[in-house]
């Protein structure tokens, strides 16, 4: 008898990190995208994370954030219809 498993997405992958910070070095910004994996393992979720942090002022700090998801069958989908095969 054939066996056969299906384990599903899992983990995090960080896509991009970016930051900066003024002169001063009392406010940074960030511009940050991460895949994250759903607990069912059959999606894949995109979170982008922007904004900034005044350390002087709380009130002038701002982070928002945005999440799309997607299965994981259509994500290898579009990656290999608008790829480059390597």
């Amino acid at each position: 008898m054939a066996n056969s498993e299906h384990h599903g997405v899992k983990g995090d992958m960080w896509l991009k990190r970016s930051w900066t910070e003024s002169s001063s070095g009392h406010v940074e910004t960030y511009d940050d995208l991460k895949l994250e994996s759903t607990e069912d393992g059959k999606n894949v979720i995109l979170v982008k994370t922007y904004g900034s942090k005044n350390f002087l002022k709380i009130a002038g700090s701002t982070l928002k954030e945005e999440r799309y998801q997607i299965s994981a069958d259509d994500l290898a989908n579009l990656i290999k219809n608008n790829g480059v095969r390597v």
